[in-house]
């Protein structure tokens, strides 16, 4: 969502000047909504990755909670945890269409004590909270491993260790590209002065760029880093090329049995 059509709307803000977003007021508060909603849920999900990855290390320890942590990972707890994740995402920016509004040409939240409120919630609740989560779940991940090599436990293949990794770089790359935007926002919009720099709006789109970096790099990061995840990327693309030309060739005798029928 957001490297489509996240990216799509700003480019035709900031580059083609289609302003409708500092025109229209409703669709100022429904962008802005289902944008922060993306953005939290981006985050969550995120984290939410990084406990079920410490989950599959600690399931395969002998512990006493070993139960517990293989129910943590079944597809019907993986399911229900994203549903409630989405909802929760969905409610807790319910403040969002509310209290946006357009002020001097900007949608954004209204000046005065929530505009404060907001930028502190964003930046602790996207920028901060979620990142240092992850590194700490991935650095308690990366000891429990350390733990079980010592052992020299085999329930954990060398195919889950490279999935770790990944999502402890994925962590800390996401940590990097989201803080440059978080704080240069915070400074953006809580300046005194209503006349807003050239350099300023400048800085703002590079680091809302470099924000959107993310959605991107975990696919480069997962297909240049780990073999399997190539294997399965063309196999998978392998199926869906199959699958569509299977399907072309269905309709294709389809339509030469009823052309000879006629």
């Amino acid at each position: 969502m957001n490297l489509t059509v996240g990216l799509f709307i700003w480019s035709l803000t900031l580059g083609f000047h289609f302003d409708f977003e500092y025109q229209i007021v409703n669709y100022c508060k429904i962008r802005r909504y289902f944008t922060h909603v993306n953005f939290l849920l981006s985050s969550c999900l995120l984290t939410m990755a990084s406990i079920n990855r410490y989950a599959r290390v600690r399931q395969a320890q002998m512990t006493r909670h070993r139960q517990r942590y293989i129910s943590l990972c079944t597809h019907q707890t993986t399911y229900t945890t994203i549903l409630l994740i989405v909802l929760f995402c969905l409610i807790v920016n319910l403040h969002i269409p509310i209290y946006f509004q357009i002020n001097q040409q900007d949608c954004y939240a209204r000046p005065g004590l929530y505009r404060l409120l907001f930028d502190i919630y964003f930046l602790i609740f996207y920028a901060i909270l979620p990142p240092m989560s992850m590194i700490a779940i991935n650095l308690a991940t990366v000891v429990q491993i350390r733990n079980i090599k010592r052992l020299v436990h085999p329930t954990v293949s060398r195919r889950e260790y490279h999935l770790i990794i990944l999502v402890i770089m994925h962590s800390i790359t996401n940590a990097i590209l989201t803080l440059p935007f978080t704080i240069n926002k915070f400074i953006y919009y809580s300046s005194v002065d209503s006349n807003v720099s050239e350099n300023s709006r400048f800085a703002f789109a590079v680091t809302l760029l470099i924000a959107f970096m993310n959605p991107s790099l975990s696919f480069f990061l997962y297909t240049l880093t780990t073999q399997s995840f190539r294997r399965e990327f063309v196999r998978a693309g392998k199926d869906f090329f199959y699958k569509i030309h299977q399907r072309s060739k269905t309709i294709y005798q389809i339509d030469t049995k009823t052309s000879e029928r006629i």
